[in-house]
């Protein structure tokens, strides 16, 4: 019997954590892990209490309709940012880490989204994300105007080459 009992006290001693390492790409990135401070692909991870929920993969649908990230945000930074930079759009990345300690293990990148809503409540922010497969995305995640493309030429302009010209015809969606 001593030696299931020896087996029990190190398969216990075994404690392999599940963690995350998430970057949001804002202005100025946002990276988050869930193993404390961290330098890891040659970039500074803050340490976040944080949380991923409605992530799946498998062969019949690569990825969930939608995932949530919630981040303990205490002191709103993270929040600032977001609202600052914009959060719609951006996007999102999302590493598994299963080690004992991240300098022993290789992150595996198991979603790739955009953001699509966020809020804030009593200091956590929950940040929902769409994956980046293309199906899931409705709207454009930029406007176009006039005015950030001055060079277009307008509908009815008259462009001339060699001996001919060709009129540009507007077109109604």
């Amino acid at each position: 019997m001593r030696p299931l009992a020896h087996l029990w006290d190190l398969l216990r001693s075994l404690k392999v954590e599940t963690g995350y390492l998430i970057e949001i790409e804002t202005a100025v990135p946002i990276r988050v892990s869930s193993f404390g401070n961290v330098s890891w692909n040659g970039e500074l991870w803050a340490d976040r209490m944080l949380a991923v929920s409605g992530m799946s993969r498998n062969d019949s649908a690569p990825y969930a309709p939608s995932a949530s990230i919630s981040l303990l945000d205490s002191d709103y930074s993270v929040t600032a940012s977001m609202l600052r930079d914009g959060i719609v759009g951006c996007k999102v990345r999302v590493w598994r880490v299963v080690a004992h300690d991240l300098n022993a293990a290789t992150p595996v990148l198991c979603m790739e989204a955009f953001a699509d809503a966020m809020s804030n409540s009593k200091g956590t922010v929950k940040l929902t994300v769409v994956p980046d497969d293309g199906a899931h995305l409705m709207a454009p995640r930029e406007r176009i105007s006039s005015q950030d493309y001055p060079y277009l030429i307008a509908p009815g302009s008259v462009v001339k080459f060699g001996n001919g010209q060709i009129t540009l015809m507007g077109t109604r969606l």
